[in-house]
C-alpha cells in the first residue's frame, strides 16, 4: 500500500526479538519525515488483547539499522510543535544515470519531506558579485546522483554549469535517519576531484 499523510501509525518488524530497531525502508523514512508513530507488531497484539488501542510509547521504534537514537520520537515531537518538514525549502535535481535505486523512490522521499524537484539547475555565477548575491540561493540546491555508477564527465559538466558538486543519494536517507540536514561534503561524489574542479572553474571565469 502507498504511504500518505492520512496514515497515523506505521507498524514494522524489528531486526531482532529484543531489538527496537527496524530496517531502513522507503515507508519508514516517509513516516519519519511526516512525523508518524512508528511501532512494532507487539502494539497491535497488545491492543487486540486489551480490546482498545494501548499507549504507543512502550512499542515505539528507536531507529533503523543505520542510526538508532530515537529518531522517530524526535521527528514526531518536532513536527507536532510546528517545525517544517526536513526538506522544506530545498530544491533537488537528479544528475546522471541511476542503477542502484529507482528515481521514483527518491522522488517520493523528497516529496514527503516537502522538498521540490527541478528539471534544470541555475547557471554558475560568473563574478564575485554574482556569487555573493546567489550565496543564499545556492544553499537551497542539492544535486543528487547514483554514487555507485556515477560518471565523472557528468559530475564535471554539472559543476561547470552550475557550481554544484553532486552528492550520493544516500545523503537523503541518512538525513532522514538522523532527522537532520547533514553536511553535504561527506557525500560529495569524487571528493578528490573537488579542488581540481574549483581551480578549473576559477580559471575559466
Amino acid at each position: 500500500s502507498r504511504f500518505s499523510d492520512d496514515v497515523t501509525h506505521l507498524v514494522v518488524l524489528t531486526t531482532g526479538k529484543k531489538s527496537k530497531c527496524t530496517r531502513r525502508t522507503l515507508k519508514y523514512s516517509q513516516a519519519i519525515l511526516a512525523g508518524k508513530w512508528i511501532v512494532n507488531y507487539d502494539w497491535i497484539l497488545s491492543s487486540f488483547h486489551a480490546r482498545h488501542w494501548v499507549d504507543e510509547n512502550p512499542f515505539q521504534i528507536g531507529g533503523d539499522n543505520t542510526h538508532a537514537k530515537n529518531t522517530p520520537h524526535k521527528a514526531r515531537k518536532a513536527l507536532a510543535k510546528g517545525q517544517a518538514r526536513l526538506f522544506d525549502g530545498l530544491r533537488f535535481f537528479f544528475c546522471g544515470q541511476f542503477e542502484a535505486i529507482d528515481k521514483d523512490i527518491l522522488r517520493k522521499l523528497i516529496a514527503t519531506g516537502h522538498g521540490k524537484m527541478y528539471s534544470s539547475l541555475p547557471k554558475a555565477p560568473k563574478t564575485s558579485m554574482d556569487e555573493i548575491a546567489n550565496a543564499h540561493r545556492a544553499q537551497q540546491w542539492i544535486v543528487v546522483c547514483d554514487g555507485t555508477t556515477f560518471d565523472y564527465e557528468a559530475a564535471k559538466d554539472v559543476y561547470f554549469a552550475s557550481g554544484f558538486v553532486p552528492v550520493s543519494y544516500e545523503y537523503l536517507f541518512d538525513c532522514v535517519s538522523q532527522f537532520n540536514l547533514l553536511p553535504l561534503s561527506r557525500y560529495q561524489i569524487l571528493q578528490t576531484q573537488t579542488e581540481q574542479f574549483q581551480t578549473q572553474c576559477s580559471q575559466a571565469f
